[in-house]
């Protein structure tokens, strides 16, 4: 794992601080994941300490801001250290609302953060005491790790209730198994002499209507890569999966004006494939005769 860069800016005025600040700084770095940015690590006499502040800021993972209330007052107004570094991380807090790489540590009270950062998550810290359970809480921000995971979405409103409510859902994207997509395939293909037989060519302009701009080269062999023609379709399926195009596709394939005067049963067909789209979840149903791709 990435070690994380964290960035330790804070008001030299106070001993307490100071002192807080060093401990945390060793604490974090006891961890092989966090390598700590700290002017007391990294400067020495004759550096530029802007320059510093600076490149720390930028190059960090992290900026833990360790708010009491000398940095408060330095960061409205801009004052000195402080304040220089505010005017350089302010535009990073404003330029996205959801930006995590700063987080405020906040000493005994929310008076103590600067305008600033009064609308971000930080963490509160009491007297300087910096508990295991304190350094933990520091840690799963530095990580980035969600203490709740959202639950699995097992269930879907659509299907328990589609047949009770009488809803119609109009289908825009759609996911297939790769078991499915390639059961699918002599299908698109007309191998399996279930449906029109699709040569390169055809293939090809099938696909291109969904964004592709392949060219079949008989000089070059065929297909893009010299594939098969199931492996083309094959490939292609699983590009469009998750998808409206996908949809699409199959919709094309059962479409009754490509099987006017021809021999094929395309109603069963459509049963057999339909058996296979049950696997996930899909049908195809005739809706004043027209195939169309909706829920099961």
């Amino acid at each position: 794992m990435k070690k994380q860069k964290v960035f330790i800016s804070y008001s030299w005025d106070k001993n307490e601080t100071i002192d807080f600040v060093l401990e945390l700084a060793r604490k974090l770095g006891d961890y092989q994941e966090v390598e700590v940015i700290l002017d007391r690590y990294h400067l020495a006499l004759g550096h530029d300490l802007n320059s510093f502040m600076e490149n720390s800021i930028e190059e960090s993972d992290k900026i833990l801001i360790i708010c009491d209330e000398s940095y408060k007052n330095k960061a409205n107004s801009r004052e000195k250290g402080a304040g220089i570094e505010t005017q350089i991380i302010s535009s990073q807090v404003y330029s996205s609302v959801t930006q995590t790489k700063v987080i405020p540590v906040i000493i005994d009270r929310m008076s103590n953060v600067p305008i600033y950062l009064k609308s971000r998550l930080g963490i509160i810290v009491e007297n300087y005491n910096l508990s295991d359970k304190k350094i933990d809480e520091i840690m799963i921000g530095v990580l980035d790790i969600k203490e709740i995971e959202p639950p699995p979405k097992s269930k879907s409103f659509f299907k328990e209730k589609q047949k009770t409510l009488n809803i119609k859902r109009d289908l825009k994207d759609i996911t297939l198994s790769k078991l499915s997509i390639k059961t699918l395939v002599g299908y698109i293909t007309g191998d399996l002499k279930k449906t029109l037989y699709r040569s390169g060519p055809q293939l090809i302009d099938l696909f291109n209507k969904f964004g592709k701009r392949d060219i079949y080269s008989w000089k070059d062999g065929g297909l893009p890569g010299k594939v098969s023609r199931k492996q083309y379709v094959e490939d292609y399926l699983n590009d469009l999966n998750n998808t409206k195009y996908l949809k699409e596709v199959i919709e094309i394939i059962v479409d009754r004006r490509h099987y006017i005067a021809t021999e094929f049963n395309l109603d069963n067909a459509v049963n057999e494939i339909n058996q296979i789209l049950s696997y996930d979840g899909y049908k195809l149903i005739d809706e004043n005769g027209k195939y169309k791709l909706t829920l099961n």
